[in-house]
């Protein structure tokens, strides 16, 4: 895995809550960014995942929007029977702030030779990677959250044999269970989030067979 120092290009806005603009900051020189989730972290500040020339992209402001850090991922699957590196095309699904003050990524590696492959990819609190997991090669993974016992839980789409998954891993990307719900192609499970009252999920997806958006609690 590399890792790169990345020059990011942000128009970044924040509104008080009637709408005054408060603050805008622009970083880096245009190039090929793309921005597409942005969550508030523990000291204030504002974290950033996106990609950059077709690269996964992490990058940090303080909370005055001040520019802190950017890094770059570059993520490869090699198969060894065909002797060949694949490269990814980004869909930078989801991520959240870990309760270790680092990052926790799921995203899934895309290639049209060898399919999808759903990963976790764990930073440190500056961006530095911790570990990387990847699962099987028919997992799309649309969400990842923190649980109650400092694991992850996963949510998302078995794209070949169809249905929603959903995953659990330890804190170190450990798969510990897996579930389907359904059997459809394009069933997918789009978030979920854990409930402190009795450490279930609440899983919110599409379900093909009722043609409709799904609510679903259950426990493991």
């Amino acid at each position: 895995m590399r890792q790169l120092l990345l020059c990011l290009t942000v128009f970044f806005t924040l509104t008080v809550a009637r709408g005054q603009n408060t603050f805008q900051k622009t970083f880096g020189t245009p190039a090929n960014e793309v921005i597409q989730k942005l969550i508030q972290t523990s000291d204030n500040g504002y974290c950033f995942l996106g990609s950059r020339d077709g690269f996964l992209s992490l990058s940090k402001t303080d909370s005055s929007g001040n520019f802190l850090w950017s890094k770059q991922y570059s993520i490869h699957c090699k198969v060894s029977s065909q002797n060949q590196v694949y490269s990814q095309t980004e869909h930078y699904a989801s991520f959240q702030q870990s309760i270790d003050k680092g990052y926790i990524i799921c995203n899934t590696f895309d290639s049209a030779a060898i399919g999808k492959y759903g990963y976790l990819l764990k930073t440190d609190s500056v961006g530095n990677v911790s570990w990387f997991k990847s699962y099987d090669s028919t997992t799309i993974f649309n969400s990842v959250k923190n649980t109650l016992d400092h694991g992850y839980i996963l949510a998302g789409q078995k794209y070949i044999t169809g249905g929603m998954i959903i995953q659990k891993t330890d804190s170190l990307g450990q798969l510990q269970w897996a579930t389907t719900v359904g059997s459809f192609y394009n069933e997918s499970a789009y978030d979920i989030i854990q409930v402190k009252s009795d450490s279930g999920y609440f899983m919110i997806g599409y379900g093909q067979s009722t043609s409709a958006v799904l609510l679903s609690k259950f426990s493991k």
